[in-house]
């Protein structure tokens, strides 16, 4: 198996052109795409007081190791870098390893640290600061939101069972800037997994407790500190001056301001906040008034009809299949969604990573008439009809653009002969219920942090699934683990059709669109790269003075 080194960054300029000219494959996994991610970061002037205004959710924590969201670990990657991180477009760059190599067996990856690292009090940052991040991320008393993507892991598996001490795991430190990283089996992604692997300044945890993350006590090793909070307001960044690359962050303080899509609206208008997610009433308000400002690209997320298989009659694979039919995807897709988002047939959205997603059922071609009527007749076959129609609950998220789908599909379903009703309610009630079985039919959505597929399948797998609707198929469980093994991405890809294709058949969940990502951009703000995932560092932007 191929090695892969990468120069440490003495000579900047030097070192983006070695990163044009040779990051391009690790065991198979690109880690930069053709044209070089990094070259749209060359070092800039920074304005003075350059200040970001970016609207976020209020996050559950600050603790690197113990978030639970997404929207939490945007966070977090403006404070904190693992072995790898997060480019200007999403892809996986060097973070603080400087290089590193795999065995020709797969089954060790060695890291090797860039000269220097220090946390943000001048404490050298050394590799054994990775593997005590590692141990407590994948501690089972506490597991790290994507702890089950590393458990490939030399007995994580076990460790997570509580069979083994957290000691034993496959990831240790042999001398202060090497990592050395031992597989029970080969992850051809290791790279791109471990920029989820966070570290944590052990020193501030032990003698300081959860104290440790307040302005005051704060300490960490990315691009920004952690200036000042108010929760339900705003968190303050500053630049990081012992950042390993601080020459290429054109920043001088992000301001986050707590404010959900609709909220930040009024005062993204105001010039309260650079940049913000958007309602519908926003997107209409855009494109009339300032279209320049709109910006939408491919998204690598999905949004879904979750069947609860636990309760009759959604474990009846019939039915699944008749309320996917019924559903008018392009509908959804132009119609309800104006146009922002594409109809969903196969599973796993397109803009996913090293992997060619299925072209979706056959009936994808078929008129509606036809689908509506096959629809009708799968009900038939389960006992539905006339005299005794399927009535339903939905659960949808409270939200104009979710309340207008929810209504959609209640007419799309009405048409073959369903009764829905419909339940709003918050996020956190919403995914909560989910978790617990308390729901019928719930619709969501999946917005992967990393870029390859795996995390599409692994979500539904029996073994690592996720807010999931009870679902279980052996077969898939099968393709998935071998999948996970692959020693190629080709071979890899094979076997996920094919659980795709399963996907398809049984529906445990029926694809409905894959949406855009749109955010309103102010003029002043000068460098916003485009990046399908949610994950966007303020690292890679930059603003006029």
């Amino acid at each position: 198996m191929p090695t892969r080194t990468d120069p440490e960054p003495v000579d900047r300029p030097a070192v983006r052109r070695a990163l044009l000219r040779g990051l391009a494959a690790v065991a198979g996994t690109s880690l930069l795409p053709a044209g070089g991610a990094l070259a749209a970061v060359a070092p800039a002037a920074r304005p003075t007081g350059a200040v970001l205004r970016r609207a976020i959710s209020e996050p559950a924590t600050l603790d690197p190791l113990r978030y639970g969201s997404a929207s939490d670990f945007a966070i977090l990657s403006d404070l904190f870098t693992g072995l790898t991180a997060f480019g200007p477009d999403g892809t996986v760059v060097p973070g603080c390893a400087a290089r590193w190599r795999t065995r020709e067996d797969g089954l060790q990856w060695t890291f090797e640290l860039r000269a220097g690292l220090t946390w943000s009090d001048g404490r050298p940052l050394t590799a054994q600061d990775f593997a005590w991040a590692a141990r407590r991320y994948l501690d089972p008393a506490h597991p790290g939101l994507l702890a089950f993507r590393l458990k490939a892991l030399r007995n994580a598996a076990a460790i997570a069972a509580g069979q083994a001490a957290p000691s034993s795991l496959g990831l240790r430190a042999p001398d202060p800037r090497t990592v050395q990283v031992d597989l029970d089996y080969p992850q051809i992604d290791l790279p791109t997994l471990l920029a989820v692997l966070l570290p944590a300044p052990r020193h501030r945890i032990e003698a300081l407790g959860e104290a440790w993350s307040r302005p005051a006590n704060w300490v960490s090793n990315g691009p920004f500190l952690l200036q000042g909070r108010v929760v339900g307001d705003r968190i303050v960044l500053a630049r990081n001056p012992r950042f390993h690359d601080a020459a290429s962050v054109r920043l001088e303080r992000v301001e986050l301001v707590v404010a959900e899509a609709a909220a930040a609206f009024p005062r993204y208008r105001a010039g309260e906040i650079d940049v913000t997610r958007v309602s519908p009433e926003a997107v209409a308000w855009a494109r009339r008034e300032a279209p320049a400002q709109l910006r939408t690209a491919p998204a690598r997320s999905a949004t879904f009809v979750l069947f609860n298989t636990r309760r009759a009659p959604f474990d009846d694979a019939r039915v699944r299949r008749a309320l996917s039919l019924a559903v008018d995807r392009e509908a959804l897709a132009r119609q309800v969604r104006g146009g922002d988002a594409e109809p969903a047939w196969s599973f796993v959205a397109p803009t996913t990573g090293d992997y060619q997603p299925t072209r979706g059922p056959a009936w994808r071609d078929w008129p509606r008439a036809r689908r509506l009527e096959a629809a009708r007749a799968l009900l038939a076959a389960a006992g539905f009809g006339a005299a005794r129609p399927l009535a339903l609950r939905l659960d949808f998220v409270a939200g104009a653009l979710e309340k207008r789908e929810a209504v959609a599909l209640a007419a799309m379903w009405r048409e073959a002969g369903v009764a829905a009703t419909l339940r709003s309610s918050d996020p956190r009630t919403l995914y909560g219920n989910v978790e617990r079985g308390e729901f019928e039919l719930a619709s969501t959505a999946i917005a992967p942090m990393l870029p390859g597929p795996m995390i599409w399948f692994e979500v539904l797998a029996t073994e690592t699934a996720r807010r999931n609707g009870g679902w279980s198929d052996a077969r898939f469980d099968a393709l998935v683990d071998a999948a996970r093994r692959a020693r190629s991405v080709a071979e890899r890809t094979a076997l996920l059709q094919q659980a795709e294709a399963i996907v398809l058949e049984q529906q445990p969940l029926a694809p409905l669109v894959f949406p855009a990502w749109q955010e309103l951009v102010a003029p002043r703000v000068t460098a916003f790269p485009d990046n399908p995932t949610s994950i966007r560092p303020s690292r890679w932007l930059a603003v006029a003075g």
